[in-house]
């Protein structure tokens, strides 16, 4: 099994979360996940999350901590993932998928970015589920320190 680590940022505006839809171009399920994507050579988390917000959001942010980390084990691409996810400190920009590269890999699974409230979550697929209740109790309690999430198997959702 191959090992990857992915990066996230959380950006939060207005009591709403950003996320990106993505659509798998041959089953067409939807699942919805903060931007983020794995590391390239050399390349740190929080450089990671940011150029990933930017290239599936077309938001640019200053990131905070680290507060969740989650193991995703793709039984289908043999790929055990470590999931990071950055609290981000403030972001500039609108929602957007324009940085989106024809012929990239997001740029045929994503289908759009936006600011998501928790009740607007309910009944979504979001990863990780924590999002949708838990993240929102921590904020509001200031428990921002990081967070194991755990270990979840299942198909693949991207390459």
């Amino acid at each position: 099994m191959q090992h990857r680590i992915r990066a996230a940022a959380l950006v939060v505006s207005d009591g709403r979360l950003l996320l990106v839809r993505h659509r798998h171009p041959e089953t067409g399920s939807e699942w919805w996940v903060p931007p983020g994507g794995g590391l390239r050579d050399g390349e740190d988390i929080f450089r990671c999350a940011a150029r990933e917000t930017s290239e599936e959001a077309g938001i640019s942010v200053e990131l905070g901590p680290v507060i969740y980390l989650r193991e995703f084990l793709d039984v289908e691409m043999q790929r055990h993932n470590l999931e990071l996810f950055v609290l981000a400190r403030s972001f500039q920009g609108a929602p957007n998928t324009s940085n989106l590269v024809p012929g990239d890999t997001d740029f045929q699974y994503v289908e759009e970015a936006r600011f998501l409230s928790p009740q607007e979550m309910v009944g979504l697929t979001v990863f990780p589920e924590a999002l949708k209740d838990e993240f929102w109790r921590d904020l509001a309690q200031g428990n921002t320190g990081v967070r194991y999430l755990g270990q979840e198997a299942g198909a693949s959702r991207k390459p």
